[in-house]
């Protein structure tokens, strides 16, 4: 760990000599040069000063000015000098890592006159940048069809999401850093849920949008893929208030059929502070605050029930509540399948003209059920998921002189997330495990009428009192056993069983059988069976005229003779519902001479004669067939399906046959893949929180405008608590962990750790002539919790030494060289090292002596990443700009699991074992705003191939005798091909353009997004119709494609001003051509809604309800209607 300190010295140490940083890309730059607009001379010691703030330069004896630590966002910017006519360049946009060029022409005069006023050019070489970005601002995000940054972000040519997760360039998921106003918002943990948090953040309040595919500078680490970097807005000079609402249900379908019940609003206000700082404190005499302090307050709710809802399915026994919550006691509000809230305030304080402190909050509250196609029987059983984060940063920037100035930033970022199976009897909440009760105190029961509920044996009277019945009489008929008038046991030739349950009643069999009535009865008549009126008095509760023996209590657990419904098996429970099998034979008519309901041989009376009148021997077989004989035609029977003829019992429901609609849904419901009580097998309870304290130390100098050199120091503090326990109901016999429910559990994961991770960088920008070269190095180093420091012998297999710390270099290099006026090259290579989820790392191997599960690694390795990048600009003309690059990416060390051990003592252990490559060509067209419209044409051609796209796939692989891969293959979010298209048409205010001679209404536009993608990757199986694969083969991995997907969004709107306020009217339409983008296919079949073949053939059969998933497909057209008002 010395060694790590050291390290981390000396690199700082060498950064402050030589200069220093901007605070994680959170500012930019203005340069340029003023001169004679007549001789085009320099003009020096202009002053040149950002309106509105305290932020400028003056030039030097070469005109030329630099100023440095501006914030993003739209601004103008004015030049002046005595005896010269003031000249102010309106419409600045100011990008973060960026170098705006802004020169000025200026003319002498003698008499004072007002400001000549000029548009800015946009900077559309952008000479500066070194690598393939996109800068995406405010105004641009205002009209796009998109309400968060991640909706944003999947627009992106070269960004991929797949189930629910975002890839850049072919990267795992977890390989992208997302930076909010400087202050990494990633979960350390990674693993479940959203960990990205910034993914949620409204659109609205983001006033600059950096998103970095490769070649990212020195003073980002934490990454291989990408970076996001979102600085939202920090308060205004003066007070804007604005408010929207969208909602998509229209109080019927025929305006909207894919309603998703979705509900969004949102309020924004910044500003001065008009009370604290201007009048209470003046009041007391400080008047440190006045005109100094702005701020920022923004919230947001939305409610929506998803595109696919359990209430798409209920039933009146399936419908399940939602949690009601209280809103400031005034009224109550239920809540649907997804519940968003967040919330941000940003105080702004310029103290001075170079010092600047920002206060920062954000929070985020989600509380979701999880929508499942198993649970659509039991969605009260559904996981419910509550996931909160919270960042609070205090952010301090003083500008020591013109060239230089530091930030120091503190901040605490927190995430809580919980998971657990949802509780039927508390909407909207879960279970732990100690809801559960334990496997052996499960009770269960044999349904003999298959009614599909517990029927207790019909009370009678024992009225000889001798044992009476326990566990419910199992044989008990009409007092079963008895003896003769002589007290003799008699040979019967024929069984006692006027049930007709096919059950042998005779003595012999009492004794060693459980729970029968053992009541001796006197045969008064010797007829040799047991008359009605021979046996005991009986309640007959369901009314057929006979006892009924109830069904067979299986396991009665805590022993009270009766089956209690909340000790039944609640996991994986999928049976058919009851039915009646086949017709009832109801058996030839016959006389009844005894009345005792059978037929008696030599006792009853069967006619069988040529005459059909008095004829019963129906099926003229010469015999009586009785109701437990075989059926011959002619045999009476009762249609139970009124199909007209006779069906014999075969084990499966066939339509029409009664049965017990145990769901209310009006159709039967066999063991079809859907759960019919409780949840699933896993019952998965997992609540974990990470909290991370950071301290950035930040410089930047810039020794010239052709020189400026960044450092920094980094020191994250992270305290993290893990708690996840699978299978709750049985009990655990592993190693004990210390954690909760110390008795529960097959597979039990219960840890606190804090370690430390920190970095130093630093970067060198340097001009030579007209190239731009861009030189970092960046040391990041790792410290290991204190909890295992101290205990060298882990609960692994074996014991073994934990290394206390690890570190990493990462040198990166880019070049910018404009080859004209209109064009320019850049190339950039560097090294990114990036620490795994620490999931994976701490995971304990604590699981019961049956379970084969993956332990974690805590010397896992840095993962690394080794890009490079070439590209061209071009300027087509004054409103195109061509954009063209090629990316090559190595990944190194990605975690995978690798069993180790030997003999019985074998598991599935972390490490940094697979590889993967991508590689891409991207061209951008890029249109700036002229006749109304502007916008964006991108298409990328890339590949990535890789071991795994998983960092488990190993360990499955292992447990189902699966070979594993020992070649590349197409990763799971393969896309070969994809094209994005974002066209913005807007007609300003007091602008009527004509068309076909009428006159359009002004200040209204259309925001389009188009997005295209070839098909995802997938595995084909054995059986797959036309596949022919050698002896021992397996089917390729990944080796078929989907269909490819195409969308389109539009967002339309048109803004009304009245009475100093402005109201917008919006149009939002997801999916405008209700495309049907496939999800997820079958490999058996290769279709989204079928699992079926027939055997041994390429016919494919119609799919099962469990196969017509909804999720399988994507969202179809989706009308939302909203309305804002800004003031």
């Amino acid at each position: 760990m010395a060694n790590v300190f050291k390290s981390a010295l000396v690199l700082m140490v060498i950064g402050l000599f030589t200069a220093a940083s901007v605070f994680a890309g959170s500012t930019g730059r203005v340069k340029g040069k003023i001169t004679n607009k007549k001789t085009k001379e320099p003009v020096p010691f202009a002053v040149v000063q950002i309106d509105g703030t305290t932020m400028g330069a003056q030039a030097d004896p070469n005109g030329e000015y630099l100023i440095i630590n501006v914030p993003p966002g739209m601004y103008s910017i004015t030049a002046t000098l005595t005896g010269w006519i003031s000249v102010r360049t309106e419409k600045v946009e100011i990008r973060v890592d960026a170098t705006i060029p802004v020169d000025f022409a200026m003319e002498e005069s003698i008499v004072e006159t007002e400001a000549q006023i000029v548009t800015a050019d946009r900077d559309l070489l952008r000479v500066t940048e070194t690598a393939n970005l996109r800068q995406i601002t405010a105004e641009s995000i205002k009209n796009m069809p998109v309400a968060t940054v991640s909706e944003l972000l999947k627009a992106q040519v070269g960004v991929v999401e797949r189930f629910g997760e975002i890839h850049f360039r072919g990267g795992r998921s977890n390989e992208v850093t997302y930076v909010v106003d400087g202050v990494a918002v990633k979960d350390p943990l990674g693993g479940r849920g959203a960990v990205d948090q910034a993914m949620n953040i409204s659109n609205n309040v983001v006033e600059d949008l950096q998103i970095i595919k490769g070649g990212f500078d020195a003073e980002y680490g934490n990454a291989t893929s990408g970076i996001v970097n979102i600085t939202t807005k920090a308060g205004s000079d003066v007070t804007k208030a604005e408010f929207e609402y969208f909602t998509d249900d229209f109080g019927t379908s025929i305006l909207n059929k894919n309603s998703n019940n979705y509900d969004r609003g949102e309020f924004n206000l910044s500003g001065p502070d008009p009370i604290l700082a201007n009048r209470l404190l003046p009041k007391l005499g400080i008047n440190w605050f006045a005109d100094k302090v702005f701020y920022s307050i923004q919230a947001a709710a939305e409610k929506t029930d998803g595109y696919i809802s359990y209430k798409d399915y209920f039933t009146p026994t399936t419908q399940r509540g939602f949690k009601t919550r209280s809103i400031l006691g005034l009224f109550d509000l239920e809540d649907r399948m997804q519940n968003s809230y967040e919330a941000q305030v940003n105080v702004r304080y310029e103290a001075s003209a170079n010092i600047r402190l920002n206060l920062r909050f954000r929070g985020s509250w989600d509380n979701n059920t999880t929508f499942a196609w198993t649970h659509i029987n039991v969605p009260s059983y559904a996981p419910v998921v509550n996931e909160e984060s919270a960042t609070y940063s205090a952010q301090l920037t003083h500008q020591i002189d013109k060239s230089t100035f530091y930030t120091i930033t503190l901040s605490r970022y927190n995430r809580n997330y919980t998971e657990m199976p949802g509780d039927p009897n508390r909407p909207g909440e879960g279970k732990t495990p100690g809801d559960f009760i334990q496997f052996s105190d499960y009770e269960a029961y044999l349904d003999r009428n298959n009614n599909g509920v517990f029927d207790s044996p019909e009370p009678f009277v024992n009225s000889n009192g001798d044992t009476s019945w326990v566990w419910g009489g199992d044989f008990y008929t009409f007092g079963d056993a008895y003896t003769t008038a002589d007290g003799l046991w008699p040979r019967i030739p024929q069984e006692i069983d006027p049930e007709f349950r096919g059950v042998e009643s005779a003595h012999q069999g009492i004794a060693n059988s459980r729970g029968v009535v053992d009541t001796i009865y006197t045969d008064w008549n010797g007829n040799g069976v047991v008359d009605f009126y021979e046996s005991e008095q009986f309640v007959d509760v369901n009314g057929d005229g006979k006892w009924n023996s109830g069904d067979i209590l299986l396991i009665d657990t805590n022993r009270n003779g009766v089956y209690d419904r909340n000790r039944a098996d609640i996991t994986n429970i999928d049976v058919g519902e009851p039915y009646t099998d086949g017709d009832l034979v109801l058996g030839e008519p016959f006389t009844d001479v005894n009345l005792n309901g059978v037929y008696d041989a030599g006792i009853d009376i069967f006619v069988m004669a040529v005459d059909p009148a008095v004829n019963q021997d129906l099926n003229r077989n010469s015999k009586y067939d009785g109701p437990k004989d075989a059926w011959l035609p002619g045999t009476p029977f009762k249609d139970l399906n009124g199909n007209g003829i006779y069906d014999a019992k075969n084990s499966i429901y066939d339509a029409g046959e009664p049965f017990k609609d145990l769901n209310k849904n009006g159709s039967y419901d066999r063991r079809d893949g859907f759960y019919d009580y409780g949840s699933d097998q896993w019952s998965l309870y997992h609540d974990r929180s990470a909290v991370r304290y950071t301290a950035d130390f930040k410089v930047n100098k810039a020794f010239s405008k052709e020189h400026e050199v960044k450092t920094g120091l980094n020191l994250d503090i992270n305290e993290l608590s893990y708690i996840e326990l699978q299978y709750p109901d049985f009990p655990y016999d592993g190693t004990p962990d210390g954690g909760a429910w110390p008795d529960r559990g097959v597979f039990r994961d219960f840890y606190e750790r804090s370690p430390i991770t920190g970095a130093v960088f630093l970067q060198d920008r340097m001009e030579y002539g007209a190239m731009i070269a861009n030189i970092g190095l960046r040391y990041d180093f790792f410290i290991q919790s204190a909890e295992l420091k101290q205990n060298e012998s882990t609960d692994q297999l074996e014991t073994k030494t934990i290394l206390g710390s690890q570190n990493r270099f990462s040198p990166r290099i880019g070049f910018s060289y404009p080859i004209s006026d209109k064009a320019k090259v850049y190339f950039n290579y560097g090294h990114f090292n990036q620490l795994p989820d620490l999931n994976v790392m701490y995971r304990r191997a604590t699981q019961s002596s049956s379970a084969f599960g993956i332990i974690g690694n805590e010397n896992l390795d840095y993962q690394k990443t080794i890009q490079y990048e070439f590209g061209v600009n071009y300027v087509m003309s004054n409103d195109y700009v061509l954009g063209l690059s090629g990316f090559y990416k190595d990944i190194f060390g990605i975690i995978n699991s690798q069993r180790e051990g030997t003999g019985p003592l074998q598991r599935n252990v972390y490490q940094n074992s697979d590889y993967a490559r991508t590689r891409g060509f991207e061209a951008e067209l890029e249109k700036l705003y002229g006749n109304y419209i502007q916008g964006t044409f991108t298409y990328e051609y890339s590949f990535a191939y890789g071991k795994s796209s998983d960092e488990s796939s190993n360990y499955f692989d292992d447990f189902y005798n699966r070979s594993i891969p020992i070649q590349e293959f197409p990763l799971n979010w393969d896309v070969r091909h994809q094209i994005s298209l974002n066209l913005d048409f807007e007609i300003p205010v007091d602008d009527h353009p004509e068309l076909f001679g009428l006159k359009l209404p002004d200040n209204w536009g259309a925001n389009l997004i188009w997005q295209f993608g070839s098909g995802f990757p997938y595995t084909p199986d054995r059986d797959y119709p036309g596949l022919r694969l050698l002896p021992g083969e397996s089917p390729q991995t990944n080796s078929l494609r989907y269909p490819s997907t195409s969308n389109v969004d539009i967002r339309t709107y048109k803004r009304i001003p009245f009475m100093g306020m402005t109201y917008t009217v919006t149009m939002w339409v997801n999916n405008l051509f209700d495309n049907k983008n496939i999800d997820f296919i079958y490999g058996l079949t290769g279709r989204y809604n079928s699992n079926s073949k027939l055997t041994g053939s390429n016919y494919v059969l119609e799919g099962t309800p469990i196969n017509s998933d909804p999720t399988n497909l994507g969202p179809g057209r989706n009308i939302r209607l909203g309305i804002g008002v800004e003031f």
